[in-house]
């Protein structure tokens, strides 16, 4: 049984560790440590458990590699991560075995998860941070280089390395299971402080979404004007104290954000009506040039770029069925969601934890090239819902309500 155990937490722990790397992108090659996990996880059950929606997401790459056979056997198996990934997540929560009698408490699943979700959040945010410091000093403009290549990379990209941490530090700010625990929100401070050099204004806008969600999300189920109200002045002050920091300018901090690039694109209405017109105007394009390209084949991007749009960029890569099939897959992952939020037995930190990462997610989704240029992001995407599905699944075999306390760890 010792021995058991122990190889239990040493098979976890590794589990977790690529799981961190993977959202890392370590070395640029998220995809090997997405293929280790599986591998990993497969051989730890005794069998794996598949729900109905596995099918959804084997199409859904299955389809992908083959219009990514002419790149190359590599291209083609790198693919079916997103598949491996949510195989993952359902793997890694649910329960593997038909007894009810065997089901883990709903308190272990609930831990299982938060952690999950802070590894990749972590994972992802690792990669920002270290290009942060990798880049410090350097004359480099907004598109600074990444550890990994060493060459540029594209201000955008960076930015969608911080979505995940950035909703998963505006959740415990407003709903930490311990006082203590709202530190990770200090890293909202490291995010916009890099930011100041890569000047995404997505960035700003995510934030300010994010914020608001989460002062609106009730911290329980009744009392929820009283709540408002709390955290519309918590809100207010905090605004009030960072007015009167940039007024005093400690160490020059006022002049440093005022003469950042981003507050130079922020204050250049012709260079921030470009970027969004020319985004605005590839959209509207790519929608209007659907009928023509039914089978895909990257048409539309020859003529004007990325959509920076998930659906509209795999629609344009891989036709109308890869299209339908990504649409499915958004639309069972917000039902997942839905599906946690309305369950009064779920802890509400842990509910708000994946609503606000869930959101800055699909908000990344609606503004970048997912598909081609963050393919580590819908593999962690997919390992959420994955997640979400495992839940769901454990929740079904009972348990008992938990505490927010039960969950810190």
């Amino acid at each position: 049984m010792t021995m058991r155990i122990r190889t239990d937490k040493i098979g976890g722990f590794l589990t977790m560790a690529l799981l961190f790397m993977a959202a890392m992108n370590l070395g640029g090659k998220f995809f090997y440590y997405v293929f280790l996990a599986f591998f990993l996880v497969f051989l730890s059950k005794r069998c794996l458990k598949v729900d109905k929606t596995t099918i959804v997401y084997l199409l859904l790459c299955a389809l992908m590699a083959v219009g990514s056979y002419g790149s190359g056997l590599l291209a083609v198996i790198r693919r079916f991560a997103p598949f491996c990934f949510y195989l993952v997540g359902v793997n890694l929560i649910a329960n593997d075995t038909d007894s009810a009698a065997d089901a883990p408490r709903r308190d272990v699943i609930q831990r299982k998860a938060y952690r999950l979700l802070a590894v990749v959040s972590l994972g992802s945010f690792s990669h920002y941070l270290l290009n942060y410091l990798y880049n410090r000093g350097a004359a480099v403009g907004r598109n600074t280089n990444d550890i990994w290549s060493g060459q540029a990379m594209a201000a955008t990209g960076q930015n969608a390395l911080a979505c995940l941490m950035l909703g998963l530090s505006c959740a415990m700010l407003f709903f930490p299971m311990k006082e203590w625990h709202r530190w990770p929100a200090a890293g909202i401070a490291v995010m916009l402080l890099y930011n100041m050099t890569l000047a995404c204004r997505t960035m700003l806008v995510m934030l300010g979404i994010l914020l608001l969600l989460g002062m609106l999300y009730p911290r329980q189920d009744t009392g929820y004007g009283t709540q408002l109200a709390r955290n519309t002045i918590y809100t207010a002050l905090l605004g009030g104290a960072s007015a009167i920091v940039l007024a005093l300018n400690p160490f020059g901090l006022r002049d440093r954000i005022w003469s950042s690039a981003l507050v130079s694109r922020i204050v250049n209405p012709s260079s921030a009506m470009l970027g969004n017109e020319t985004r605005a105007y590839a959209k509207l394009a790519f929608i209007r040039s659907m009928p023509q390209y039914p089978l895909g084949g990257f048409h539309m991007k020859k003529r004007y770029g990325y959509a920076h749009d998930l659906l509209l960029d795999a629609y344009d890569g891989y036709g109308i069925f890869v299209f339908l099939l990504m649409l499915a897959v958004l639309a069972a992952g917000i039902w997942q969601l839905y599906v946690l939020l309305r369950r009064t037995d779920y802890a509400r930190p842990v509910k708000a934890a994946f609503l606000l990462v869930y959101c800055a997610i699909l908000l990344e989704f609606a503004v970048e090239p997912i598909i081609e240029g963050m393919p580590w992001l819908f593999s962690c995407y997919c390992l959420i819902n994955g997640c979400l599905a495992g839940m769901t699944d454990a929740a079904a075999r009972g348990g008992g309500a938990v505490r927010n306390e039960d969950i810190a760890d």
